[in-house]
């Protein structure tokens, strides 16, 4: 006997209490006839089978007895045939071929990748330039011609090559920092930052100067007796403690330096600082005409080798980022209108 539980009692008390209340009231009580799930109940036909008259139809209209599904291929059958009979009406028409001298006159000649540049003649192009030859009317030129031959090694690997002195004060032509880095390590075209200022090579560093350029860094010139020097700012992201500020104040120094107490102590290294350094901005001197104040004819010229520098001093505070003064030790060797021209520039500066 299965023991039901309260629940079920409960729901069965109920039910007879359901149906004692509508056998009261003369109701009978409707049966749970709910075909089973998923039943499946025979259909009883009362009536004749009746036929489809289709296939009758088909057979008439096809004329022929027998299925329309075997019409229709024997129809498919032959026009594949006559498809397979029937002879193409199109050709593919190729081009005459080209005569020899068709493919000589539309033949590409190709340039490699490598040619080198025509230094010589580039130089030559740009001294003619007026902006180049007034401004800087009786500086002697110098044309870099080198074949580099070996390509993909930084300058930080390379050793470079100290510049004769009878260079210094020369202008450095083709225009541009590339054929100054190929003049100073021969048979290599070096790889470098065009937006650094410095260069590190291994045995020494190589200083780039706007001279004149009318922002914030102001690299200038002055004359102090006989002695030349130059301002130079370097990038605000070096700190004095970094290896190429280092390298500068541990470098050859200026005799004009202050004399300092520690200097034993330090590391000094003789690895020289060359000074390339080029006006931009400067004032038109093809104009007879006064000019406005603050018209200025922005020139790129070439870099002028400035030879060695000798560390004097820098200033840390108040300035943007560190300035440093160095001195023009080979500077004896400008020649005069070199000289009348940074004359010029610092008259230009002090008027501002």
């Amino acid at each position: 006997m299965t023991v039901l539980s309260e629940y079920e009692e409960e729901r069965r008390a109920k039910i007879e209490r359901n149906k004692a209340m509508l056998e009261s009231l003369g109701i009978e009580a409707k049966q749970d006839a709910k075909p089973q799930k998923n039943a499946w109940t025979k259909k009883v036909v009362d009536g004749p089978v009746r036929r489809s008259t289709r296939a009758p139809v088909e057979r008439t209209r096809f004329g022929y007895d027998e299925a329309p599904s075997e019409k229709f291929g024997q129809r498919q059958s032959k026009r594949v045939k006559m498809l397979r009979q029937k002879p193409a009406t199109y050709s593919i028409a190729f081009p005459p071929p080209r005569t020899t001298s068709l493919m000589e006159r539309n033949q590409i000649v190709t340039t490699p990748k490598n040619v080198g540049l025509d230094m010589a003649e580039t130089a030559r192009k740009q001294q003619s330039l007026k902006p180049y030859s007034v401004i800087l009317d009786g500086v002697p030129p110098h044309t870099i011609v080198t074949e580099p031959t070996i390509t993909g090694k930084s300058c930080k690997e390379l050793t470079l090559v100290v510049p004769s002195d009878s260079y210094v004060g020369h202008a450095l032509y083709p225009v541009g920092k590339l054929a100054t880095m190929m003049w100073l390590c021969p048979g290599y075209h070096p790889r470098f930052s065009l937006l650094q200022s410095h260069q590190v090579w291994t045995n020494a560093m190589v200083i780039f100067i706007n001279v004149d350029l009318n922002d914030r860094y102001t690299n200038t010139f002055e004359r102090e007796n006989n002695s030349l020097f130059v301002y130079w700012f370097a990038r605000s992201s070096l700190a004095e403690d970094h290896p190429v500020l280092q390298q500068l104040l541990l470098g050859p120094r200026s005799n004009a330096a202050p004399a300092t107490d520690n200097d034993t102590s330090l590391q000094r290294h003789d690895k020289p600082c060359l000074l390339f350094f080029r006006f931009a901005q400067v004032e038109d001197a093809m104009c007879t005409s006064p000019r406005p104040h603050g018209a200025w004819m922005c020139v790129q010229g070439p870099y002028i080798y400035g030879g060695q520098l000798g560390y004097v001093r820098h200033d840390a505070e108040g300035y943007p980022s560190i300035r440093f003064k160095f001195e023009l030790l080979n500077a004896a060797l400008f020649g005069e209108p070199l000289n009348a021209l940074l004359d010029r520039i610092n008259s230009e500066n002090e008027r501002k």
